[in-house]
């Protein structure tokens, strides 16, 4: 389906795997079905996943830390192009504490403006 390496745009992830077409973790059902980050909001990406505070992303970045199966990982590059990474596991899920605080740290983003820390392999 996804070529690792290889750009798509947000209309094709979303004709091969449902979901938002802007949400960065679009859902079908609750269930996460791609991650589609940013390397500014997400610097450590595909391995780190740093899941805002809304509502919405909040409760979806909750959804994938529970997920067992691999999902698809994308990271933009530029307008409408998306790389795709591979299919990445969750290995743990932070929401505070020492784990969290490390890899929040680095990111140019606020603690208090993350939720949850997602790593995957």
């Amino acid at each position: 389906m996804f070529k690792i390496g290889s750009e798509y745009t947000r209309d094709e992830i979303h004709g091969h795997l449902g979901g938002s077409i802007q949400s960065y973790l679009p859902t079908v059902d609750r269930y996460v079905v791609a991650v589609c980050v940013k390397p500014e909001m997400n610097p450590r990406a595909p391995n780190v996943v740093l899941c805002g505070k809304g509502p919405i992303i909040a409760s979806a970045g909750a959804a994938l830390a529970r997920q067992h199966d691999p999902v698809p990982v994308f990271i933009k590059r530029a307008t409408n192009r998306w790389e795709y990474q591979g299919k990445f596991k969750v290995i743990a899920s932070h929401s505070s504490g020492p784990q969290f605080a490390a890899l929040v740290a680095g990111s140019g983003r606020n603690p208090s403006d993350v939720s949850l820390v997602i790593q995957l392999a």
